[in-house]
Parts: structure tokens; sequence; C-alpha cells
């Protein structure tokens, strides 16, 4: 049985930060660059997701199976105040998000400033070259567990 996790107050809590972790957020701030790139920043929105199977909802790394770019600008801001964010996005990894979707969504809505790494799909090779021509496209990101079951090798 799949204990459901309330996403609103797990967020909630999350941006609720600590004297000590504010303190952190100011060394930081100091000691960071003006200008810092974010490589690894999962973004789709709900409405991309069809459904998430246990395994993949249970992994040990899944929190939510849709953040959106306004969620992510919005810790960017509240970790990094003052700071440009640059961003490498791409959609979740599971399996039962419409990723070509979601990738669309990421190239439409995403900053100018900020590149994608396209989610491919290993069952539509042509989608996933053609779009490797798209200019806001900077990277691949390929998942052993979009097949089911998931790849065990890779040729």
């Amino acid at each position: 049985m799949r204990k459901a996790i309330n996403r609103e107050a797990y967020l909630t809590h999350a941006k609720k930060f600590t004297d000590a972790e504010y303190s952190l957020i100011k060394d930081f701030v100091d000691w960071l660059p003006e200008t810092i790139i974010d490589c690894h920043a999962h973004c789709n929105l709900p409405e991309h997701v069809c459904m998430i199977d246990d395994r993949a909802y249970h992994h040990m790394l899944s929190t939510f199976p849709s953040f959106s770019l306004e969620e992510s600008k919005e810790l960017q801001m509240l970790l990094y105040p003052g700071k440009t964010v640059r961003t490498l996005q791409f959609p979740k990894t599971f399996r039962g998000i419409n990723h070509k979707v979601a990738n669309l969504y990421l190239l439409e809505q995403s900053s100018n400033r900020d590149r994608i790494a396209l989610y491919g799909l290993p069952d539509d090779i042509g989608y996933t070259v053609g779009m490797l021509d798209h200019p806001r496209v900077s990277a691949l990101k390929m998942y052993y567990s979009y097949l089911e079951p998931p790849a065990k090798e890779i040729y």
C-alpha cells in the first residue's frame, strides 16, 4: 500500500528555514559568485504525469512526480538571494510521464537564459534525434526505467 505524501505540507516545511539554515544561506551568498549554474533541475507539471508505478514512486531518490518551473525559481530565490541562477532543466525521469509534452513545456516556458536536457525516448528515436537540433537543447537525458522491465544493458 502506497502511503501518500502531502506534497504541499512537505514543500511548505522545506521552505521554513531554521536560524542555522538562514546563517548558512547568508554565508554561501557572501561566498558564491554572482551567477550560479544549476546543472540538474527536474521540472514538469502535474498534467504531464499520466501514472507512476509503485517501484518508481518508492525509489529512494524520488520525491514528487512534478515540480514546476515557478517552484524551481522560487526555491532558487530562497536559497541564493540576489544571485542569478542559470539552469539546465529536464523533466522528471519517471515512466508514466508524457515526456514529449514535458519537453515542450520546458522549451516553451523556461527562461531563454536556461538550457534544456531533452528527455530522449528509446521507443521514438526519430523524435529524439530530431529534437536534438533544437537550439535550446544542450544535452540528452535517457533513463533506464523508461522501459518496462527497466533496461539492464546499454548497447
